[in-house]
């Protein structure tokens, strides 16, 4: 599909997953006690996420990229604040991959135009390869642009009325916690989810006991 061959053109290695843009983000602003604690929390939670083939994953480093600058410009510093738009911006980023998955499912008719040669009147591969390209970065700097907007109105609503959902007491430890649940099952085999239930019992169990 011309959507995968736009991807492939364009190989990024790990610097599109959210650790190594947290590392970026933090040495650019100098706010690491956020930047890297969120950027962990993305990673383990879509550790396995890879763009192969015909897979279309959630878009792991957009979730960062929106819950980073979020958190920082309504001042939700907290673990137990960043969770709003953490979560938020997870399902943003879901939103982002279904967007890719219809825009593959709309360039499939292009590969009829595209001629090994433009002479024969046909789309050259590399202005097929092109335009899919301009397209998908157009749809995905919408949909940036839109997700950044509405999660912005919603914590900003909360915020007005006064009471945004924060769970107080919960520390970024906890949450490492939580987000090791797809760490694990991104292992997939029985004892890794033996290890998982037993791992989040335990975790329950620490938390009411703390609060």
């Amino acid at each position: 599909m011309l959507a995968g061959a736009v991807r492939s053109t364009c190989i990024l290695g790990l610097v599109d997953r959210p650790l190594c843009i947290a590392f970026v983000l933090g040495a650019f602003t100098g706010d690491w006690q956020l930047a890297l604690p969120l950027g962990i929390i993305i990673e383990l939670c879509w550790l396995d996420v890879i763009e192969l083939g015909s897979v279309i994953p959630p878009y792991a480093g957009l979730t960062f990229l929106l819950a980073f600058p979020l958190c920082r410009h309504f001042g939700m510093m907290s673990p137990g604040q960043a969770i709003l738009p953490l979560l938020l911006s997870l399902l943003a980023a879901c939103a982002a991959a279904w967007c890719e998955r219809q825009q593959r499912l709309a360039l499939n008719p292009m590969i009829a135009a595209v001629s090994p040669t433009s002479q024969l009147g046909g789309l050259s591969p590399e202005r097929a390869v092109l335009s899919a390209g301009l397209r998908r970065a157009l749809v995905q700097f919408l949909l940036y642009t839109v997700s950044f907007g509405v999660i912005s109105i919603v914590l900003f609503l909360f915020q007005k009325n006064g009471n945004m959902p924060s769970l107080a007491g919960i520390s970024w430890h906890e949450l490492y916690g939580v987000a090791l649940l797809g760490a694990l099952l991104s292992l997939r085999t029985h004892q890794a989810y033996c290890v998982l239930v037993g791992g989040l019992t335990i975790l329950m169990i620490i938390i009411w006991g703390s609060h």
